[in-house]
């Protein structure tokens, strides 16, 4: 195949594509011979050069050759006293490659070994200096604009058939940031590429050269690097591994994305927290992608930790994007003027809170691209709401995260684990009617907690609620709230329901901050035979009693104290420091977490198989999403060897008591709330591999309530008895 074919584009920007999947990986398979030169060069760097090799290596027997700049730091300079430069370059090398973890990145460096050893690849070193001699430092060199890299392509059917391109790649964080290339069918570039070819051998075939005014020495790989190789090069061709793996869907999720286009490209995904929402979402892309050469896509997410996901998870995929950050709208118009602009295949994604794409200045924008737009919502129960948003970047959408659903969004996705909102049937039905599509459905997928724990998608677990009641003096406090609330909340007037809902706020407060729950608390981790991998859900008013319980852990638990840390919307101030707090908690440098909202949604910590709820607002989406922290699968061996056979849930719980409320619509509304309570209990239990367990528990959560309260009919509604009782008609 020419590659002319292959439909490469005159220059690949990285805030627009994802360089190596479209442009290296592309092409290579095509060659058997790859020439690259200049750039700064590090051993994370070097690892990249094996992306796309697969069939260069494996099926062409390719020959690659890399004349290159080592990276240098002040350190070296130090070092270069009492080392020769080889010995640096051999020993930061060693190092750098021994560190890194990822098995793929592993993969590479063992195919780039087996490349050196055998002869297929052979590289250069480049040292610019100084007057007296010394090598240039990566700032040094940085300074004086000699970094860009030039590559030539060798077809392998064609031997007249090569291509070059020059650029300059970030070193810092490995991607292309811009690059050009010369095609021979374009005649005005063919004299480019010759100019290319003879730059690589001067640089090729000399012991010294100039770039620009600065000299430099060419020197061969160190003998102490080629050692190094020796051993990490697999012994034959057949054993190098698989070099690219991209992420493959489930069946499942092949179904899910075949129903959202069957749908006229509308719907939601309704998935159990741990199922893949994500990748199935970038199905979703990349199935619009065939059909649609031109692209835009928006995702929201509500949080700045699912946003650095959505990145990561995008890049898995080689999929390019772009994060809406500080100086957001600038680079928001630039984009879209530069999709709307361009003749060539473009796919742009955006990635941003829920509170960016909600605003004016976002909409706005939206409205000037020419091109198809699809909307991936993540998290979208919280797109129902019509109040004001604010996001860490300090963005406000005065008429909240509803305002961003525009109609100007041909192709619409939204992810929830459970899409309705609570105590919020309009808001739930405006979602409902927004993702709609042609075949009048919403819900083009659902996957609840069951499938996903029969398929094994998600780990089983034992639930283990348990009650605690209210203080007398919480209780009192607790039924005089109830009775004013309702003599606001029966009023049609807005304003002063709105009274009566604020009561019922500070109400149920005290059911999330009893006091009787730390004798709870302390029983629970009494039973725990090694606390380790503890997830703990509390309220901001419960920190401090729990804090001075671990502090004190020899007294009031009986144990020594535990490594904790907590997590809280400003402690650490920087939000992306909770990550590196997760990681540590993954790598048991914590044992347990104390947090309040911030784990609610998005966090990943498959490590984590315990979890105690101390504290929730009764909203069943929160709870969906807490017991999701602890269900996702952890494949990987912990420290002590063991493994993650099933999760273990702690849910603490205040009993209800309705005996107390003598008010009518005061005992209907606790009913009300009972109701919930035992529903999300009893499905809870049904699913828990100690249900008989839980089945007891169910009976004293039931023992002092009337039998008729806990009706339902077939659809989990209200029965006939209840109404009875509760005065309804």
């Amino acid at each position: 195949m020419l590659f002319e074919e292959l439909d490469i584009k005159s220059e690949y920007d990285s805030r627009r594509n994802f360089v190596y999947a479209d442009f290296f990986n592309k092409i290579l398979p095509f060659c058997n011979h790859y020439r690259r030169f200049g750039g700064i060069f590090s051993g994370e760097k070097f690892v990249q050069c094996a992306e796309g090799l697969q069939e260069f290596i494996k099926e062409n027997s390719g020959k690659m050759e890399l004349s290159i700049i080592p990276v240098f730091d002040e350190n070296d300079k130090l070092a270069f006293k009492e080392k020769t430069i080889e010995k640096v370059i051999s020993e930061k090398w060693k190092l750098e490659l021994s560190e890194i973890k990822d098995t793929l990145k592993q993969d590479h460096v063992k195919a780039l070994a087996w490349m050196i050893v055998n002869d297929y690849l052979e590289i250069k070193l480049i040292l610019p200096q100084d007057e007296n001699g010394n090598p240039l430092t990566q700032v040094e060199l940085k300074k004086l604009d000699i970094l860009n890299e030039v590559g030539i392509f060798f077809n392998k059917d064609e031997p007249e058939d090569y291509l070059s391109f020059r650029g300059e790649i970030d070193v810092d964080d490995g991607e292309v940031v811009r690059i050009t290339t010369s095609r021979p069918w374009i005649e005005s570039e063919k004299d480019q590429i010759n100019s290319d070819y003879n730059k690589f051998v001067t640089f090729w075939d000399d012991e010294t050269c100039k770039i620009g005014n600065i000299e430099c020495k060419i020197k061969p790989l160190t003998e102490e690097l080629l050692e190094y190789f020796k051993q990490k090069a697999p012994e034959t061709k057949q054993d190098i591994p698989e070099l690219k793996k991209l992420p493959q869907l489930r069946d499942y999720q092949k179904i899910a994305v075949q129903n959202w286009v069957d749908n006229d490209h509308k719907g939601i995904f309704e998935m159990a927290t741990g199922t893949g929402k994500t990748f199935t979402a970038i199905g979703c892309i990349k199935k619009l992608q065939e059909n649609n050469s031109k692209l835009a896509v928006v995702i929201s997410a509500p949080y700045t930790n699912l946003v650095d996901q959505w990145e990561s998870a995008l890049k898995e995929w080689y999929v390019p994007s772009v994060k809406l950050e500080e100086g957001w709208t600038k680079e928001l118009r630039h984009s879209i003027r530069s999709l709307n602009e361009t003749s060539d295949e473009r796919l742009t994604v955006f990635i941003c809170s829920h509170a960016k794409f909600a605003t004016d200045d976002f909409i706005q924008e939206l409205e000037s691209c020419n091109v198809p737009v699809m909307l991936i919502v993540d998290e979208a129960h919280h797109v129902g709401a019509g109040i004001s948003i604010t996001d860490n970047d300090g963005v406000v959408a005065k008429y909240g995260s509803r305002a961003g659903l525009s109609e100007k969004y041909t192709f619409r996705l939204g992810l929830s684990a459970t899409i309705e909102r609570h105590f919020d049937s309009d808001g739930t039905d405006f979602l409902l009617s927004y993702f709609k599509g042609s075949q009048q459905k919403s819900q083009v997928c659902i996957l609840d907690l069951k499938e996903a724990i029969e398929k094994k998608f998600l780990c089983g677990y034992n639930y283990y609620p348990s009650f605690v009641e209210l203080t007398t003096d919480e209780f009192i406090d607790y039924k005089e709230k109830t009775i004013e609330a309702m003599k606001y909340l029966t009023s049609k007037v807005p304003k002063v329901k709105a009274k009566g809902d604020f009561i019922i706020m500070q109400r149920s407060k005290i059911v999330r901050d009893a006091e009787n729950k730390m004798d709870a608390f302390v029983t629970i981790m009494k039973s725990f035979s090694k606390i380790k991998h503890l997830l703990v859900f509390c309220s901001e008013k419960q920190y401090d009693k729990l804090e001075t319980i671990l502090k004190n852990s020899p007294q009031t638990l009986e144990c020594d104290r535990p490594v904790f840390r907590r997590i809280t919307y400003d402690n650490p101030k920087n939000k992306r420091d909770r990550i590196k707090i997760l990681r540590d908690f993954a790598n048991e440098d914590y044992d347990l977490i104390l947090s309040n909202r911030v784990l609610d949604e998005g966090m990943d910590v498959p490590q984590a198989k315990n979890c105690i709820i101390l504290a929730s607002t009764g909203n069943p989406a929160q709870f969906i999403q807490r017991r999701g922290r602890v269900l996702r699968q952890f494949d990987d061996l912990y420290i002590d060897g063991s493994k993650k056979t099933h999760a273990d849930i702690f849910d603490v719980l205040v009993k209800p008591k309705i005996n107390g409320l003598d008010d009518l619509e005061a005992k209907k509304l606790e009913i009300n709330l009972i109701r919930n309570q035992y529903k999300k209990i009893k499905e809870m239990s049904e699913l828990a591999m100690n249900k008989d367990q839980c089945l007891k528990k169910i009976n004293e959560f039931t023992c002092d309530l009337p039998k008729e309260l806990l009706e339902f009919d077939e659809h989990g509604n209200l029965g006939n008895s209840y109404k009875s009782l509760s005065g309804n008609d």
